[in-house]
């Protein structure tokens, strides 16, 4: 793959870091499914289910956000070996 190829594809200006959201996300997943058990306990099955619905609509968020993330590392990893591949064919003159 050379620079033109990448320069073609579309490099994204902002780096998503989902490290800090992530956890977040995380945490209110655990929080929204503990509610569930709680309303399923008190036998709510609708309210349970609503909740545990929302819970799986965070986790999938949290998901897509990640998988986009890993396409974005990807992306600039071989923008690096790129660029780094030709700073060495100008030094040695390959």
């Amino acid at each position: 793959m050379n620079n033109t190829e990448i320069n073609n594809k579309k490099v994204s200006k902002y780096k998503l870091n989902m490290l800090e959201p992530g956890v977040i996300m995380i945490k209110i997943i655990g929080i929204l499914a503990a509610v569930s058990l709680l309303f399923w306990a008190f036998e709510w099955n609708m309210l349970s289910l609503i909740v545990l619905a929302v819970a799986g609509g965070v986790f999938l968020l949290l998901m897509v956000l990640l998988i986009i993330e890993a396409y974005q590392d990807n992306c600039l990893d071989q923008l690096f070996i790129v660029r780094e591949e030709e700073d060495i064919e100008e030094d040695y003159g390959f």
